[in-house]
């Protein structure tokens, strides 16, 4: 019995995902953030074309193969396992210029053959073109090239057909989406740690070296959530960004809303915060509302006795 499978997994950076000093440069239009991938990638043709439309940063493309017979099972990688690497777009004064990204070459690990199953595991993945200065905290306390990113990737194939698919590593940063054998997004790299990729992803801290990091990861949502997000994300309205403690309650099911609140009462004007955003909104209000004209002084004078 034969069976075929493959996996692939789409890095991009979302919206917002940028801080610190590299957040101005996004602000500013000089790189820019990527548009959410597909919820469907099916081969290394939709990759190529999603990559020429500079949809995402780097891609990993596994696929393989395995037979099984009644004395074992042997298998091995599909031809069209790679890397696909996308390119950097940064806006000049000029124009609009374009960097190729660094490509490093692609791991495989030897087949794990069993009995009933074959597991496959390859990495991918480089830097961007782009020199990124920066102090590290690690010797040599100062790098120049950008930090390299990758993510690995598990194929599992059983006798009995089923094709499991698993980020076992990847980079802190950027956002990893990952497909499955018949093209749907089924998993999610569940955080994005910029600070960590800046200060660590370089030298034996890469799979590269001696170190691969651990993929914490999500099952995918639904369309109808991921679609919600999208419009959100889209809207063009500047999202504002607000921290709170952990362990805070933010909202309680079967609460009634603001909204829902002050339908059908007299409106009151709400209380100023005494710190946050909408203080300093708040005040900037104030502050640009013209003043009314001081009115003259007349002092008036009293009568004479006669």
């Amino acid at each position: 019995m034969r069976v075929e499978g493959r996996a692939t997994s789409v890095s991009w950076i979302p919206s917002d995902s940028v801080e610190g000093w590299l957040k101005g440069g996004f602000d500013l239009g000089l790189s820019h953030y990527d548009e959410p991938p597909r919820d469907e990638v099916r081969g290394l043709d939709d990759l190529v074309a999603l990559r020429d439309d500079d949809r995402f940063r780097f891609a990993n493309h596994l696929s393989g193969w395995a037979e099984f017979g009644p004395d074992g099972a042997t298998g091995g990688y599909g031809p069209d396992s790679d890397l696909v690497m996308g390119s950097t777009r940064v806006r000049l004064v000029a124009g609009t210029a374009t960097f190729l990204g660094y490509s490093l070459p692609v791991l495989r690990a030897d087949p794990v053959v069993e009995h009933d199953r074959v597991v496959l595991v390859q990495t991918v993945g480089g830097r961007t073109g782009v020199p990124l200065p920066r102090p590290v905290s690690r010797p040599p306390f100062v790098r120049y090239h950008a930090p390299i990113v990758w993510t690995t990737l598990r194929l599992t194939l059983t006798r009995d057909g089923e094709r499991a698919v698993e980020l076992a590593g990847a980079s802190a940063f950027p956002r990893h989406w990952v497909y499955d054998s018949d093209g749907r997004l089924v998993l999610k790299s569940a955080l994005t740690r910029l600070k960590e990729l800046l200060d660590e992803s370089f030298g034996p801290r890469t799979p590269w070296g001696d170190q691969d990091s651990p993929a914490l990861t999500v099952a995918a949502e639904s369309g109808a959530e991921r679609a919600l997000s999208m419009t959100i994300m889209r809207s063009g309205a500047r999202s504002e960004v607000e921290r709170v403690p952990e362990g805070a309650r933010l909202v309680t099911q079967g609460e009634e809303g603001r909204a829902g609140a002050r339908r059908g009462a007299r409106h009151r004007r709400p209380a100023c915060p005494r710190r946050g955003p909408l203080r300093r909104i708040g005040r900037r209000l104030r502050l640009s509302r013209p003043r009314a004209a001081a009115r003259p002084r007349t002092r008036r004078r009293r009568p004479r006795p006669r």
